[in-house]
């Protein structure tokens, strides 16, 4: 009963196969339904046809922010840690740096990369960007549930956002998450919490799946997805990023913010944000982002 069929889906990993050799992996594979039991315990038989298996990189989100941070640190950067930003500091009609809870740091420009706080960032500077906030929440287990990552179209009669949705069923260092659900958020997202329905969707999503489906989950995690405003349908929003120039845009001198945009992309958009913040202060260095690892190791 899947929206698409096994046939779309293949089609699907055959044009992402040209990518795999990128990131070190193979190309997809094609399983019936005797070796999707196999490799899946506990997948229920019943109109199984099959599945597609692919090679996919799996991110620790905490670890990719300390490598950053790391990266930052040993090209010169001085990292401040408990120092929440409660404004921007202007003077003589420009932004000339951020005003913290540990004090002002100043700062020839300023970039906001505040994720879903970057519309509350530019208001401090007198400037307004489009927002929308989506809501995402994962049901979190203390363990591992399967040897491998899932990825399951929720059914459409019991989803609230459309026929079209799947759930990811991913292992990660010794536990597993399950999700996301896609709704919309709270306009600040220090308002963002997860509801029971949300978990109740998850759980509904997989058990067509799994008959005996485990439901004693440890936690829930939620988070606010930053999409840039387009107009037009909620479905059509872009999952891309901007990089604003506030001086070109509203008149605010030494502010940037770079909003929208996904963890997959992080590098490409830090790279069009320094791009720009080193025109402005007239620096002329080529970009090593493409070059080099976060461990500073060179790019094979």
């Amino acid at each position: 009963w899947h929206c698409h069929g096994i046939e779309t889906v293949e089609t699907l990993l055959e044009a992402y196969d040209a990518f795999q050799k990128m990131k070190g992996g193979r190309p997809h594979l094609r399983l019936d339904a005797a070796e999707t039991l196999k490799a899946v315990p506990g997948l229920s038989a019943e109109g199984l046809v099959g599945s597609v298996a692919f090679d996919e990189w799996v991110t620790e989100a905490v670890g990719l922010v300390e490598a950053n941070l790391g990266s930052a640190l040993r090209h010169g950067a001085e990292v401040r840690c408990g120092a929440p930003a409660t404004g921007l500091l202007v003077s003589e009609g420009r932004v000339a740096g951020v005003l913290t809870e540990s004090g002002p740091i100043g700062a020839r420009v300023v970039i906001n990369a505040s994720g879903p706080w970057v519309a509350r960032t530019a208001k401090w500077a007198g400037a307004s960007i489009g927002v929308t906030l989506r809501k995402g929440s994962h049901l979190v287990y203390d363990r591992r549930l399967f040897p491998i990552g899932l990825i399951m179209q929720a059914p459409a009669a019991i989803t609230p956002q459309g026929g079209d949705r799947v759930v990811f069923v991913i292992p990660l260092a010794g536990r597993t998450h399950v999700g996301p659900t896609d709704l919309p958020g709270p306009p600040d997202p220090d308002d963002t919490v997860s509801d029971p329905d949300e978990a109740s969707w998850i759980l509904d999503s997989v058990r067509p799946y799994f008959a005996k489906f485990p439901a004693d989950y440890h936690r829930v995690m939620v988070g606010s997805r930053p999409i840039l405003d387009a107009g037009g349908d909620e479905k059509l929003l872009s999952r891309g990023f901007e990089v604003f120039d506030h001086e070109a845009r509203d008149g605010v001198a030494g502010l940037v913010t770079v909003g929208g945009g996904k963890m997959s992309d992080f590098r490409l958009m830090a790279e069009a944000a320094t791009d720009l913040v080193c025109r402005k202060l007239g620096v002329d260095a080529p970009c090593r982002t493409h070059l080099e690892t976060l461990s500073g190791q060179p790019v094979a």
